[in-house]
Formats: C-alpha cells, structure tokens, sequence
C-alpha cells in the first residue's frame, strides 16, 4: 500500500523539565465534549487523552477531570473506584506542588488548541475511520499520533473542530473496508510502528467489540492512552487467551516482548490471569491503568527523579508496640490492588483518606511506581501514619507479575532487590534485617497440593532478596476443602510462608460475604470467618490474613476493638518480625 510509505515519523528532540516552583497548569471540565453527536464520543475522548499526552510528555500542564463522567456509563465515573480523588489531588498539588489550576470554560478540544502552550505541542493529525468492523484502526491511529506528535482523528471529528484545519496531516489511514481482519492493522503495526515505540510501555486499551470482550470495559483501560501517547508506547485491544483467539494471542505477545526487561504493560486486558502470565512470560509487569498517567509521569518529585534515593522516596518504617505472644492469634489485614497506580490514584478506593486510623494495616505496593510516578508514590510516603501505616510489596515484588513464570528469576529477583533497596520500608542503620514482605501470585507454581510446591522456590527468593517473608493465594487443596483451613509454615531459616483462610480472601468477591452488606453487617461476617478460623486452626501462634476486605481500614478497626480478647492485628511489618520470631 502506497500510503505507507508516505508516513515519515518525526520524533521530536526532548527538551528540559520544569521544576515544581510555581507550575501552571490546566484543568478539562471531562474528557469529552458533550455538545458533538455521540457517534463521535468514543473518538473524541481518544482526541482529548493524545492530546494531554503530548501536552504532558515533558512536564505536566494538562489534567483531565477524572470524576467526570465516564464516555459509556452516565452513571460511571471515569475513576469510578473514588470519583472524588479528583479534588484531593489538585488540593494537594496547589499546596504542596505550588502548582496552580485554571479550569477551562469548556472539554472541547479547541478550547485548549487556543491555549499556546498546548497547541505548541501538536505538529499534525492522523485521520483514521472508526468503524466497528476493525477495531485496530484506532488503536493504530493512537499509536501513530505518539510517534509523530500528532492528534489521532476521524473526518467527523475534523468537521466539528475547524481549528484543526490548518495542521498538515501526517497519515491518512485506508478506508476500513481496506483490511479483511484486525490482524492486518496489527501486522502493519509491528512492521511501520512497533521498531520505533517505546520499549518501556504497552498499553492495553480494554475495549470491547465484537471479537474481544474485557471484562465490564472498564474505562481505566482506555483512560491510560495518554500514558501511550507521552512515551510513544503501542495501544493495543488484543486478547491474550491462546486457547480462545490463538492468532490475537500471538499478536499480543510480540508486541509486549519488543519491550526491555521489566517494561510495563498498562491499560488492562482479559482474562487477568492469562494477560499476566504472558506478560511475565515476556520478562515484564502489569500496571493497571489510571487515569492523568502522563501528567503523574512528569510530575516533579521533591527530589531530584533521575536520583530518587532521598528520604522522601522511601516508605516509612512503621511498628506497632505488639510483642509476640507465642499463645496468642495475630491478624492481618492486606489491602488489595496495591500494585496498581489505579489504587494508588483514588486513595486506595478512599481508604487512605480516613485519616483517624489508628489500626496497623498492611497496604499493598508496587515499588516500580516509584520509578514511573515519582510525585504520586511520594504523596504517601509523606502522609503515611506513624505506627499504623505497613507496607509489603504487591503483587509479585516489582510490580504485578507472576515470578515463577519469568524466564529469567534471577534477573527478576535482582530487580526485586534493587526496588525495595531502594524504596520499601528499612529498619534504622545498623539494625538486622529487613521485615520486608511480599505477596505471591503463584503464576508458574503448581497449585492445589497439600505440601506447597512453591517451597523450593520461596528459598531462591528469600536467599536473592532477603525477604522476611511471603503470602500467597490460597490455592492449597486444604483450602480447598475447608475455607477456614489457615496455613502457616516456615522455611528451614524460620522464613514465615502465611496463606489466608480461603473465606478472608475476597471475601466480597467470593461470596463468603455479601457485597451488599452495610459496614456493621460486613464487620459482623469477617468477625464470624475469623471465629471459625481460630476454632478449626489450634496451632498457637496462629497468624490469619485477611486479604481484599472492602472497606479494610473501618473493618480492621472494628475487629481490633470487638475481638480485642481473642486477637491482635498487626500490620506488615509486625507480622514479618513476629512471624520470624515464632521461629526463634
């Protein structure tokens, strides 16, 4: 095809950031304009996320309102898991970013092509047809418009923003009619695209058509493209299910493998487990997408981000003054998803904004956020509560991954310990050890046995790492057969490998309790689960996790003060070093 010829990639010359000293910055009432017809929305908000990606790419300036509501759900919010994060974080960006917003009048698009610093970063347009036929074409237009700093748009669109007229257009893409399958876009993909795209990012756009279904469609899929766009990264909507769509599968898989060891693979794709067993496969990690990534990506942190190894980058190094009582029964509380900028972005589903928290807590964390969103992961090490507040590392000890599926585990747990080196909590100079704790989505491992077959592997993990200890799904055949069964052993070195009762991991999610339920009634039915458990496991001390508890913070609250006879809870580093020390 001729046209392809006629594309000539510009990459633009990166030029220097802006410090934090009183920032400008914009604010888009939504990410779509609700005056054009709506056959164009989808398109629209496509527009709108390029554009704040390249207005993004070196220092942040546009920031698209993330309460607003969702393109195919009036009743969904775009960061549906907080709507209100939105608020927060432009407060704490005025106070302590000295960062100012300006709300535009409006969410059209030229609205902010009038605005010199934003239309400064735009040098043409790529015209596509969007046409359900080959959902690739938009992706592809996307993909393109990161590598030529360019705005992906239909001919609809052109008409309803004519201050777009007068840029030149870079690519025009074939009628869909042009291409038989999806795969066709894709394999034109690899060849025109994929050779200059980034190597440290692929996002995954979560959208449903007729030959793939994500999940709900979850809109923070697509929210990230402006992540893709900022760093010239590939959008793809691909399968990853070789034993559904083979071909889509395959695709998915050469395009994540053109990134370099521990790339990160954003947006999001289904079926979960198989997306991230590829991407493991691939020596990379999943970071669930979010919205404002490329803003967050330049976001400047309090130190200097190319040598982020100041106090500010490390999480705080928190105990409780609990002491091991070898008769006793310790609970722990994990929260979920904290391997997920998504989690990081609304507060922890607004968990983290109850400030009056004083029940140690083990929050979940992906130290690689620290690399990719220096700003963000400093918010909580600044605001984390003294005591209280435990951290361990999620999913995997770098990011979402399965470890025992990496074709390279040494490599990976190299990567592990230069992560929490680096930013996890660490006891003061001079103390032993590390009390750091990592959750372990099995992947790889074999499943469903009554010795745990991951053993041999946790050894080569705590011996590269130093770990202090290790959770995993509760996947034994034990849990299995009773959902109260909690299992608790220890390596040769007194290392603790802790699974939770099958009934305390998603216990929402699992319909050991009713999602439904008022806040009372779900304390009430994890109280019950913890009863159980304590009666059906009699070893003394018997340490329980209770992992993806909705509405954790209040929860734990209420069973620290309701079962305060039967059992302390701890955080997550009170667990490693009274796990170790059950040992002793």
């Amino acid at each position: 095809m001729t046209f392809l010829l006629r594309f000539f990639l510009y990459i633009a010359p990166i030029i220097g950031g802006t410090t934090a000293n009183n920032m400008q910055a914009l604010v888009s009432p939504g990410y779509f304009d609700p005056n054009l017809p709506p056959a164009t929305r989808h398109g629209n908000v496509l527009a709108m996320l390029s554009l704040a990606g390249l207005v993004n790419r070196n220092s942040p300036y546009l920031w698209l309102n993330a309460s607003s509501t969702s393109w195919f759900d009036p009743q969904i919010a775009v960061m549906w898991p907080f709507p209100d994060a939105d608020k927060y974080w432009l407060d704490y960006f005025e106070n302590n970013k000295n960062i100012s917003f300006h709300v535009a009048q409006n969410s059209s698009l030229c609205t902010f092509m009038a605005d010199m610093h934003v239309a400064s970063a735009v040098t043409g347009l790529i015209i596509y047809e969007d046409d359900a036929r080959i959902d690739a074409l938009k992706w592809a237009a996307v993909s393109a418009a990161g590598l030529s700093d360019s705005l992906p748009v239909t001919r609809d669109l052109l008409h309803q923003w004519p201050c777009l007229s007068k840029l030149p257009q870079k690519l025009v893409f074939p009628n869909a009619s042009t291409f038989s399958t999806d795969l066709e876009v894709y394999n034109w993909m690899v060849q025109n695209l994929l050779p200059n795209a980034s190597k440290e990012v692929v996002v995954g756009a979560c959208f449903n058509w007729k030959n793939y279904t994500c999940g709900w469609g979850d809109p923070l899929g697509t929210a990230a493209i402006d992540y893709a766009v900022a760093k010239r990264a590939m959008v793809i909507n691909l399968s990853p299910d070789a034993s559904k769509w083979p071909e889509q599968a395959s695709m998915f898989s050469t395009i994540v493998s053109h990134m370099d060891p521990w790339g990160v693979f954003s947006g999001w794709a289904e079926p979960e487990p198989v997306m991230t067993d590829l991407v493991s496969r691939s020596s990379c990690v999943v970071q669930c997408g979010a919205p404002n990534l490329s803003f967050l990506s330049t976001l400047p942190s309090s130190v200097d981000s190319n040598t982020l190894r100041g106090s500010l980058s490390r999480l705080p190094y928190h105990r409780s003054a609990t002491v091991l009582n070898k008769s006793r029964v310790y609970v722990t509380f994990q929260s979920n998803e904290g391997d997920t900028p998504k989690n990081a972005y609304s507060f922890r589903g607004g968990n983290w904004q109850l400030f009056n928290r004083t029940t140690p807590l083990a929050w979940g964390v992906a130290p690689i956020i620290a690399t990719l969103f220096p700003g963000l992961w400093e918010y909580y090490v600044e605001t984390a509560v003294d005591k209280v507040d435990q951290f361990f590392g999620a999913t995997g000890g770098v990011g979402y991954t399965h470890p025992w599926s990496v074709p390279d585990m040494d490599s990976f747990l190299k990567e592990v310990s230069s992560l929490y080196s680096s930013y996890m909590p660490m006891k003061e100079t001079g103390s032993s050890g590390t009390d750091a704790w990592v959750d372990v989505w099995e992947g790889g491992c074999p499943s469903n046995s009554s010795q745990n077959p991951c053993d041999p592997l946790y050894v080569k993990f705590q011996y590269a790492t130093g770990m202090a200890g290790f959770s995993q799904q509760p996947t034994l055949a034990k849990n299995s057969l009773d959902p109260a069964y909690v299992h608790n052993e220890w390596l040769a070195d007194g290392t603790p490998i802790f699974i939770p009762p099958a009934s305390l991991w998603y216990p929402q999610d699992k319909g050991f309790c009713n999602s439904s339920m008022s806040l009372l009634e779900e304390i009430a039915c994890v109280k019950k689960h913890l009863q159980d458990a304590i009666a059906y496991n009699p070893q003394r001390p018997l340490f329980i996790l209770a992992y993806g508890v909705d509405n954790y913070v209040s929860v734990s609250e209420g069973i620290a003060k309701e079962m305060a006879s039967d059992l302390d809870v701890i955080g997550a580093q009170d667990l490693s070093a009274l796990g170790r020390a059950a040992k002793r």
